[in-house]
């Protein structure tokens, strides 16, 4: 997914600190669900997906996603 202007965020350290905040990460098996959360700039989660396990998501959709949100005031 090169060419992003924005950031990304992987919940690597401190181990499940990200994803126990958004409410993910599975203490049975020690690691989060497969799931993507898109933040507007004021850091509202603007749209949220959990994935079934072994699934990915497909980068062509969450484009899409992205275009059908608002854009942010002032852009």
């Amino acid at each position: 997914m090169g060419g992003i202007s924005f950031p990304m965020l992987s919940d690597y350290h401190p181990h499940g600190e990200i994803t126990r905040a958004y409410n993910v990460w599975n203490p049975q098996r020690g690691c989060p669900q497969r799931s993507v959360f898109i933040l507007d700039e004021a850091g509202m989660v603007r749209w949220a997906q959990v994935y079934p396990p072994g699934t990915l998501p497909a980068p062509l959709d969450l484009f899409a996603v992205l275009d059908s949100l608002p854009a942010a005031p002032g852009t």
